[in-house]
């Protein structure tokens, strides 16, 4: 199979397990900002419990991968998606004043910053 099919094969895959992935965050965090969690705290403890997950439903599902030792780049990944993740959504809030509407919004684009960073970085083929 081409490069071009096996990523369009991914990106199908990715969309399909990362809805599961984030649903799964994005309850979370709606289940914190509903017993009144600070917005930055709903965030945290959301990422924090979603990224084991997430490096299973994405590694093995998305890219074939059962290299676990690639937990450590997949967790910088999740890092570098918290501190864009925490300034979209506020920035998003600043114009629409819903916390649940912002994180939505701000799902869909780290989704695919995540798709980028995780296949051309951390779960990179060698050719």
């Amino acid at each position: 199979m081409n490069t071009k099919n096996t990523t369009k094969l991914e990106l199908l895959r990715f969309l399909i397990i990362g809805s599961i992935n984030t649903l799964f965050s994005y309850s979370l965090f709606c289940f914190f900002i509903a017993i009144k969690t600070p917005h930055v705290l709903a965030i945290s403890l959301a990422y924090v419990c979603g990224v084991t997950f997430n490096f299973q439903t994405i590694g093995r599902f998305v890219f074939k991968s059962h290299n676990n030792r690639l937990i450590f780049k997949f967790t910088l990944v999740y890092l570098l998606l918290y501190v864009i993740n925490l300034g979209t959504i506020e920035l998003t809030n600043h114009f629409i004043a819903n916390w649940y509407l912002s994180g939505g919004i701000t799902s869909i684009f780290c989704a695919a910053i995540s798709f980028i960073l995780n296949k051309y970085w951390v779960f990179k083929k060698s050719c």
